[in-house]
């Protein structure tokens, strides 16, 4: 009986998309990142804003530094991807300075927004976070345990859109010129 079931096995296996290719979909892939078209197309209080998307995470290359001003106040970047897609993850980097007790540059919230009919309007939440100005105590930071640093995915339902709206949240004021939120990435992971 064991060679007769792997006679049919081999049978079944044979069959089964003769003579087609396998259905395959598009790759997933970061469609903010400049490489793959993305572009930046506005931005409030955020210096620098086309570094979040070029791919570079280093200091000063690929960093954006939102204005320093009160606990609460919104940064925020519109990008437009090369063509619409349908997004169902997002990606952040960002960082505060050194010092357990400064969080100077720390965010304490984010959200994405979608402009699903291309007039302009972010009229769709897609998703928002408030999180704590230790990043080491955010759930899923790909960190860790580093105070510092946040590398943080959100997955939600898929969107589809061509322009899409970052928004960052001050999460502190410490009377310094060095308080505006530190984002190093944006990513958006989509299928076209």
């Amino acid at each position: 009986t064991e060679s007769r079931w792997g006679i049919v096995v081999a049978t079944l296996g044979g069959a089964i998309g003769c003579g087609e290719a396998p259905a395959s979909e598009a790759p997933v892939a970061n469609y903010f990142a400049a490489s793959n078209g993305g572009r930046v197309i506005a931005a409030s209080r955020m210096g620098s804003p086309e570094k979040l998307i070029d791919g570079s995470e280093s200091e000063g290359s690929g960093t954006s530094f939102g204005e320093a001003d009160r606990v609460g106040a919104t940064v925020s970047v519109d990008v437009e991807t090369a063509r619409t897609v349908t997004a169902t993850a997002f990606r952040l980097r960002a960082a505060h300075d050194d010092g357990a007790t400064l969080f100077r540059r720390a965010i304490s919230g984010f959200r994405l927004e979608a402009d699903r009919d291309g007039d302009g309007s972010f009229e769709t939440p897609v998703f928002e976070r408030t999180i704590p100005t230790n990043y080491a105590l955010v759930p899923g930071n790909a960190i860790g345990a580093k105070v510092t640093e946040l590398d943080l995915t959100i997955h939600f339902s898929p969107v589809t859109a061509r322009r899409w709206r970052f928004s960052a949240t001050q999460g502190v004021s410490t009377s310094s010129p060095f308080d505006g939120p530190r984002i190093r990435e944006i990513e958006l992971y989509a299928r076209p």
